[in-house]
């Protein structure tokens, strides 16, 4: 798996990233550990990725961007999250949610869930988890 940790300024993108096996945090093809503070004002971008059999997780964190991933047979994971930005992202999985959110904050638009165009209600004011 990708692993990055918030401190840095780090994007990552145009990846093409397959998991047969799960690793030590299971079937994660993107990881965020929670070891520093966010470096103000940097966000991370995780950008037009394509994951086979894994998902991303992002976890207690600020201005994250989370767009234009295609994702199969697994989810997005976002937990915590302050300012996400959430657009274009394509998940097809056979069963579960595909998109999890807890107590997140921020703008999502243009999603879809095993084809079919899925909302959020995202805002800056509430925290939303489903």
């Amino acid at each position: 798996p990708v692993v990055y940790w918030k401190k840095a300024q780090v994007t990552i993108r145009g990846n093409t990233i397959t998991m047969d096996a799960g690793s030590s945090n299971g079937k994660l093809g993107v990881i965020e550990y929670d070891i520093s503070e966010r470096a103000i004002g940097v966000p991370t971008v995780i950008d037009g990725n394509t994951l086979h059999g894994c998902g991303i997780m992002a976890t207690d964190d600020v201005h994250v961007i989370i767009s234009g991933n295609q994702v199969g047979d697994y989810f997005i994971w976002m937990e915590n999250l302050t300012g996400l930005v959430l657009t274009g992202n394509s998940i097809e999985t056979p069963g579960g949610l595909g998109f999890v959110f807890r107590n997140v904050r921020g703008e999502a638009g243009g999603n879809m869930l095993n084809g079919a165009p899925v909302e959020f209600p995202l805002t800056d004011d509430e925290p939303y988890s489903n």
